[in-house]
């Protein structure tokens, strides 16, 4: 985690800084109108115990529901959710009235801020996404509202929830050292932690760390 996890309000921060290993699943939203599925896996979630949050995927590949918005539902049944926000589907401006929404009305407090993945062929609706900028950018603009500064001319008061990025650590030479770049960009905008996939190797635990010593 950064050094400026404890200026804002997240159950899931809490976690990671306490003693215990911290678990989350990441649950790829539905694409119908049915909504019991959805609740089984989070009242399952919920008595197996020892999971800490649901990380809400925002797929590429087809039109589902809404990353933020399933997020909503999943905080509204008790869980910490950690919707993925990237910059294919929506402005920077969009997204932003999404997460202020989210954490004034439904206690959002977690968000995964990524680039996100080009539109699949088979998602015709959206050849080339919207990509206002990338995931440094969008971290930028999400500090933005948490520091009420998203309204030119007009301070707001500040909005906590805290800001997850993702890092490659499977990279290698100037691609890698590129990644270790974006990351300390992202934590000089305040991302407070870090996710990555899975570590197998001893070489690719190398990589994760060697990242910037702002990450703790």
């Amino acid at each position: 985690m950064s050094d400026s996890s404890r200026q804002e309000t997240s159950n899931f921060l809490d976690h990671l800084e306490g003693p215990e290993f911290t678990v989350s699943v990441q649950l790829d939203p539905g694409s119908d109108g049915a909504t019991h599925d959805l609740h089984h896996l989070l009242d399952a979630i919920r008595v197996k115990g020892g999971i800490q949050a649901v990380d809400i995927n925002s797929t590429s590949s087809r039109a589902a529901w809404d990353a933020v918005m399933t997020a909503c539902a999943v905080q509204a049944r008790g869980m910490v959710a950690v919707p993925h926000l990237t910059c294919r589907d929506a402005s920077f401006g969009g997204i932003v009235n999404q997460v202020l929404a989210g954490v004034t009305h439904f206690g959002l407090q977690t968000v995964l801020a990524v680039t996100g993945d080009r539109p699949k062929r088979s998602f015709p609706q959206c050849r080339d996404g919207v990509f206002q900028g990338d995931a440094v950018a969008l971290v930028a603009a999400l500090d933005e509202l948490r520091r009420g500064r998203h309204r030119p001319g007009k301070e707001q008061a500040p909005t906590r929830f805290a800001i997850g990025v993702a890092f490659d650590y499977t990279l290698s030479g100037s691609a890698l050292i590129r990644e270790q770049d974006r990351l300390r960009a992202k934590l000089d905008y305040r991302a407070n932690f870090i996710m990555a996939q899975p570590i197998f190797t001893v070489g690719h635990a190398g990589n994760l760390a060697a990242r910037p010593s702002r990450a703790g």
